[in-house]
């Protein structure tokens, strides 16, 4: 069972939370095993060689599930909070996906990827 829980601090739109106020809901499934991708920024300089500018290390996880169009709709909104948590991790850099397939009618395959840390190395 995964547990979301969210905030934001002013309107969206025409939906207004209240201060104080989180939503929460439950998924059955589970968080995969995390991935630990490292990103490398870098910059050519005039001589046309590279030069790496910094280094981001990141542990990543993803969530999938099928979902009805209202939880679709719920998880795509995300990202634009303020605070997320997800099993009482607060988490980041959300990306959800939603794929419609005529396999199941009426649900969408949902992928949701978030970071729970990140570590920035400037060289």
């Amino acid at each position: 069972m995964v547990h979301f829980k969210y905030k934001n601090n002013s309107p969206l739109g025409d939906m207004i939370f209240p201060d104080g106020f989180w939503s929460e809901f439950y998924v059955e499934t589970t968080v995969d095993r995390p991935e630990y991708p490292v990103i490398v920024e870098s910059e050519e300089d005039q001589e046309g060689d590279m030069h790496e500018l910094f280094q981001r290390w990141e542990k990543r996880y993803t969530v999938k599930f099928l979902a009805v169009e209202s939880l679709c709709d719920t998880c795509s909104m995300l990202r634009l909070m303020d605070e997320v948590y997800i099993n009482g991790h607060r988490v980041y850099d959300i990306i959800v996906e939603s794929l419609w397939t005529e396999e199941h009618e009426c649900l969408a395959d949902v992928n949701i990827t978030f970071l729970t840390r990140k570590v920035i190395k400037t060289l």
